[in-house]
C-alpha cells in the first residue's frame, strides 16, 4: 500500500500522517482483533482425542497449539469455538486420514471430514501448519465431494493457510452454507488416476439466509464482483497425476461464488458445475478468474470449463492446454432427471414462443440405422441449422417424474451444431454427448421434430440473477423445478491471457451460448475492479499478529 498526499505546510504534512496512522491502527485493531487470543492452549499431542480435547476446552479467539508429530486419524473433530488451529508445519505435523466417508443423505453434513467447523460470523476461524495424507484402510478410493476440512456457517472470517494435502482420497476443502474462507498458502498434490478429487468445492446452498436451499438465494442476488462476498483462494499451487488425466483444483455449485487467483497449477483444471448434475442444486453463480499460471505438459482438453455462472478470466498465462476456457450448458446434450434438457420445450429454459404451437418441422432420417448423424433429402445451407434441437419422435421415452410430469425431454435428442449439402442430401451434425453419454443415434425413417432453440438455458454461463424458482414440495420429488426463474443476461469477459504464447480466448460449446451476448473475448469487464490483494486475513502473522504495513510513505 502507498499512500501519497501534498499540503502547503509541514503541520499540515504531519497531521495528516497522523490520521493516516490512526487509519492503520484502526484496520490492525480490527484485523488483529478479530484473531486476537483469551487463551493459549497446548494439546498433549496430534493424535485426534488429544486435539479433541484440547479443543474442547477452547472458546472463542483461543489459540490451539498441536505439537509435532504424526497420527492416523479414524474420527472427525467438531470445532464449535471460532479458534486458531495451529499445527507445527508441513513435514511437521502429519495427519494420516482414514476416516471411512459417510453420507447422511445430506453431503453438506457428513462425518467423513477431519475437521467440521460451523462458525462464528464475528471471530476468526483458522487452520494453518498442517500436512494430510492419505491413510491406509479406512476411506474408499470414491470417497470426494465430501470435505478434509468442512467450513460450515456464514463467516468471512475463516483461513485456511500453510497446509498440504497430498494423494487425499476426499476433496481438500470444502466451504457450505454461505461461508467465504480465505484459503491461501497452501498445495495440493494428487498422482492417483482417476480419483477424481477436488482441491476444494464450493457450496453456498444457503447464500441469503432464511429457508433458502440448492443456491436459490444466491441466485436471487447480485454477483457483486470485486468484494469480499467470496471464498478466495490464492497463492496456492496445485499438481495432478498428468497423462491426460482429469484433476480440478476448485469446483462449485449451489449458487456458489469465488475467486481464484494467483496461483500456479500443474497438470490440473478448473471448473464450474452447471445447473444439471447435481440433482435440483443450482449452478455456479459468480467466479473471478486470474493472474493464474497453468501447465499441462501432457496436454489436457481444456485450462477451464464453465458450465454456469458469470464473472471474469483475465491475465492467466497457460501453457499445454488445448483450449483456454470453454462455456458448456450440458443440458444441450443430456437430459437429467430433474432439469430435463434444453430442447426449445422444456418449461425451465426462456423458449422461443413458436415452439409452444408444435415443432417448426418434422423430417425423416434418410441415413444408416444406428448414425450419429442426422440425415435428410431437404436442402438446407450450410449451418441454416445450427442451434435447432431435435427430438426422435420414433424413441421419445420422456423421463417422468415422481409426480408423474413429463420432463420435456427425450432420450434420443440432440442439438446441431453444423449441417452441409451434398450429393442431394442434407447432413447434419449433433453436439456430443457430454460426461460420458451415450450418443444420439437414428434409424433409417425414423420422424425428427425440429425446435427452434432455446433463448436461455437456465442459470448457462453468462446469465445470472434470476426470480424466485418455484418447486414442488420436497419429498419423493426433492423439491422438483417447475419454472423458469427469468435469469438476467450477465456477460463473461476475457481479457490478457495467453495460451501457448497465444491469445487466450473463451470459446463457446453450444449455439445457445453467443458471442457478444453471453460472453466477451479481448474485452475488459466495464466497472469492474478485483478486491485487494493480499487478502486482509493474509496479514495475519503464523501466530494470529498483525504485520505492520509495508511500502508507506508521506508525500510533502
Amino acid at each position: 500500500m502507498k499512500t501519497c498526499f501534498s499540503a502547503s505546510s509541514t503541520t499540515a504534512a504531519r497531521q495528516a500522517a497522523l490520521r493516516i496512522t490512526f487509519t492503520l491502527l484502526a484496520l490492525a485493531s480490527c484485523l488483529a482483533g478479530s484473531a486476537s487470543a483469551k487463551n493459549i492452549i497446548t494439546a498433549a499431542s496430534i493424535q485426534r482425542d488429544d486435539v479433541n480435547a484440547a479443543v474442547s476446552k477452547a472458546h472463542d479467539g483461543d489459540i490451539v497449539l498441536i505439537p509435532p508429530g504424526i497420527a492416523d486419524w479414524t474420527n472427525y473433530i467438531l470445532v464449535r469455538p471460532a479458534i486458531t488451529l495451529q499445527f507445527a508445519g508441513i513435514g511437521k505435523s502429519i495427519i494420516l486420514d482414514d476416516i471411512v466417508a459417510t453420507n447422511n443423505g445430506n453431503p453438506s453434513y457428513t462425518q467423513s471430514a477431519i475437521t467440521l467447523w460451523p462458525t462464528n460470523l464475528n471471530v476468526l476461524t483458522r487452520i494453518t501448519g498442517l500436512e494430510v495424507r492419505a491413510g491406509t484402510n479406512g476411506r474408499p478410493a470414491n470417497s470426494y465431494e465430501k470435505g478434509t476440512f468442512q467450513i460450515l456457517g456464514a463467516t468471512y472470517n475463516a483461513r485456511i493457510d500453510h497446509c498440504l494435502f497430498t494423494n487425499v482420497s476426499n476433496d481438500a476443502i470444502e466451504p457450505y452454507n454461505s461461508a467465504c474462507p480465505l484459503v491461501d498458502h497452501c498445495s495440493y498434490y494428487q498422482n492417483k488416476v482417476n480419483a477424481n478429487q477436488h482441491f476444494i468445492y464450493i457450496q453456498h446452498h444457503t447464500w441469503g439466509g432464511g429457508t433458502y436451499n440448492y443456491g436459490d438465494g444466491s441466485y436471487e442476488q447480485p454477483a457483486t464482483l470485486g468484494t469480499s462476498n467470496a471464498v478466495y483462494v490464492e497463492n496456492c499451487d496445485f499438481t495432478g497425476p498428468g497423462g491426460g488425466v482429469y484433476s480440478s483444483c476448485i469446483d462449485s455449485w449451489a449458487g456458489g461464488r469465488w475467486v481464484f487467483r494467483y496461483n500456479t497449477l500443474t497438470n490440473c483444471s478448473i471448473e464450474a458445475h452447471g445447473t444439471e448434475s447435481g440433482g435440483v442444486t443450482r449452478s455456479t453463480r459468480s467466479f473471478e478468474i486470474y493472474g493464474n499460471y497453468g501447465t499441462f505438459p501432457s496436454h489436457y482438453l481444456l485450462f477451464t470449463e464453465i458450465r454456469g455462472g458469470s464473472g471474469v478470466v483475465w491475465s492467466n498465462t497457460t501453457f499445454g492446454y488445448n483450449n483456454f476456457v470453454n462455456l458448456n450448458t450440458y443440458r444441450s446434450s443430456i437430459y437429467y432427471q430433474w432439469w430435463g434438457a434444453a430442447t426449445g420445450t422444456n418449461n425451465l429454459d426462456l423458449n422461443p414462443p413458436e415452439n409452444s404451437v408444435g415443432p417448426a418441422m418434422v423430417l425423416t432420417h434418410a441415413g444408416t440405422n444406428g448414425s450419429m448423424k442426422l440425415v435428410v433429402t431437404n436442402y438446407f445451407d450450410k449451418d441454416f441449422l445450427r442451434g435447432y434441437s431435435i427430438i426422435d419422435m420414433n424413441t421419445p421415452a420422456p423421463f417422468m417424474g415422481p409426480t408423474n410430469q413429463p420432463r420435456y425431454a427425450c432420450i434420443n435428442f440432440g442439438q446441431i451444431v453444423s449441417n452441409s449439402f451434398a450429393n442431394g442430401v442434407t447432413t447434419c451434425l449433433l453436439l456430443p454427448g457430454s460426461g460420458g453419454s451415450t450418443q444420439t443415434l437414428f434409424q433409417n425413417g425414423d420422424q425428427i421434430a425440429f425446435y427452434l432453440p432455446c433463448i436461455i438455458a437456465v442459470d448457462m454461463p453468462g446469465v445470472g440473477q434470476s426470480g424466485v424458482l418455484s418447486r414442488i414440495a420436497k419429498g419423493t420429488s426433492a423439491g422438483q423445478p417447475l419454472n423458469y426463474p427469468t435469469n438476467v443476461v450477465e456477460p463473461i469477459y476475457g481479457w490478457g491471457n495467453t495460451l501457448n504464447g497465444a491469445d487466450g480466448l473463451i470459446y463457446a460449446v453450444n449455439p445457445v451460448i453467443k458471442e457478444n451476448v453471453h460472453y466477451f473475448n479481448d474485452t475488459v469487464m466495464p466497472g469492474y475492479a478485483p478486491f485487494r490483494y493480499p487478502h486482509p486475513l493474509a496479514l495475519t502473522g503464523s501466530w494470529g499478529s498483525l504485520l505492520p504495513p509495508t511500502n508507506l510513505r508521506v508525500v510533502q
